[in-house]
């Protein structure tokens, strides 16, 4: 199962998806597919985190790694037990985060910049999360990138979904 959810909220088959942007079978945006690792088993992802990360990679001028994409509940259950600052309820089993690589804390702090451009650019609500992570013990770097907000928020295409945490609604950093 490999599935995309489209700015209007629809869940489609990422072939469809893929047809609908005249990508190859493997394409997932310009510089990502599903030969990256982390994109190679099934998922359901939000369209907005290519487009962002396509950004991304532009302005970085340098490949972009994803440490984590789509968990199942299980697989976030099973990080909680080990981690336990991991959320308990996260935007990743929803489809709508990524985690994004990075080398240093200078590296985090660029790419919060540019993220948070793109995001102005494309119009778009974003969280981004990294300074938590920063800040553990050992430090870890890297950066939480979701789009709850254009899922959830008022307006958007699954706003009355039951239960979502308030904070997915809104932009916000961490």
């Amino acid at each position: 199962m490999k599935k995309i959810i489209t700015a209007k909220g629809e869940i489609i088959s990422l072939a469809d998806w893929q047809k609908s942007k005249g990508y190859e079978p493997t394409q997932l945006g310009k510089y990502f597919s599903t030969n990256e690792e982390k994109l190679s088993g099934d998922f359901i992802l939000h369209e907005y985190l290519f487009l962002i990360l396509d950004r991304l990679r532009e302005y970085a001028k340098k490949p972009i790694i994803i440490n984590s994409a789509y968990r199942t509940e299980l697989e976030q259950k099973a990080l909680k037990e080990v981690n336990k600052g991991a959320a308990t309820y996260s935007p990743h089993c929803w489809g709508g985060a990524i985690d994004i690589n990075t080398r240093s804390n200078k590296e985090t702090e660029n790419y919060v910049k540019i993220l948070r451009t793109i995001a102005k650019e494309l119009g778009l609500q974003i969280r981004l999360g990294f300074t938590q992570y920063q800040n553990m013990t050992p430090p870890k770097t890297f950066i939480h990138l979701d789009v709850t907000p254009e899922m959830f928020g008022v307006g958007k295409p699954w706003q009355h979904f039951p239960n979502i945490p308030q904070v997915y609604k809104s932009s916000i950093e961490w």
